[in-house]
């Protein structure tokens, strides 16, 4: 018997559960990190079937006035995912896509970036508190607000690094005030 039948009639949809029946499946429990990478897949999924969108160039960034930079709001590209894990989830995610065995640690935390900015989906480790400053801008926050929320969430958080992050990884598709 289905106990959580899928809710679309797209395939690509049909991950949406499957993380939170990990996290509850007890043969499971010995590896604590499966329902983070299950999310990711599902994020992946996500990503490539998203609206196409004209990512702007990174000369939009360099004609901002860098005074009020923090006023302003990035709209991100409709594929942008962003996943915060315990464990080193891309890290995981990564060498199991490699043809070879290469041993890891499953411990420390990663946030990943998901987008698909043009043809292929992209998966990005992010450095501490960028995942949060992503996350911030796709919810609508200003960068000033975005970059607080960032260093709020880690001591290590580098705004420029996390900028650089934003325009570097292609995954904006408008700017306003």
């Amino acid at each position: 018997m289905v106990q959580d039948p899928p809710r679309s009639p797209l395939l690509f949809q049909y991950g949406e559960s499957f993380a939170r029946f990990i996290d509850g499946f007890a043969p499971a429990a010995p590896i604590p990190y499966l329902a983070d990478v299950a999310r990711l897949e599902y994020l992946r999924g996500l990503a490539y079937h998203a609206a196409d969108a004209e990512p702007l160039p990174a000369a939009a960034f360099a004609a901002l006035d860098g005074g009020g930079l923090a006023a302003f709001k990035v709209r991100l590209h409709p594929s942008v995912f962003v996943l915060a894990s315990d464990y080193p989830v891309v890290t995981i995610w990564e060498a199991n896509q490699a043809d070879t065995v290469t041993p890891i640690s499953p411990r420390g935390r990663e946030a990943a970036l998901i987008a698909r900015p043009s043809i292929e989906v992209e998966t990005r480790r992010l450095a501490p508190g960028t995942g949060v400053f992503l996350a911030n801008l796709k919810s609508s926050s200003t960068i000033g607000e975005a970059v607080a929320a960032g260093a709020a969430a880690s001591a290590a958080f580098n705004a420029a690094e996390a900028l650089a992050t934003l325009i570097g990884a292609n995954i904006s598709v408008g700017i306003e005030t």
